[in-house]
C-alpha cells in the first residue's frame, strides 16, 4: 500500500484481495476435480485392445 493510505481502506483492499484469491482457488480446485473425475470415468470405461501386448516394443509418440 502506498504511504498515507488510511488503515481502514488498506484493510478493506487486503480483505477483498484475499477473498478474490480464495474464491479463484476454490473454482480452480472444483474444475480440476471435475476434470479428474471425468478422466477417471473415461479410463474406467476404456478397454485395452486384444492385441495390446502383441505390439511388443512399439513406441507411440
Amino acid at each position: 500500500m502506498p504511504k498515507g493510505t488510511q488503515p481502514e481502506i488498506a484493510a478493506k483492499i487486503t480483505a477483498v484481495a484475499h477473498d478474490t484469491f480464495v474464491s479463484g482457488m476454490g473454482l480452480a480446485f472444483t474444475v480440476a476435480a471435475v476434470v479428474s473425475a471425468v478422466a477417471a470415468l473415461v479410463a474406467g470405461f476404456t478397454k485395452r485392445g486384444d492385441n495390446a501386448e502383441a505390439a511388443g516394443g512399439a513406441v507411440h509418440i
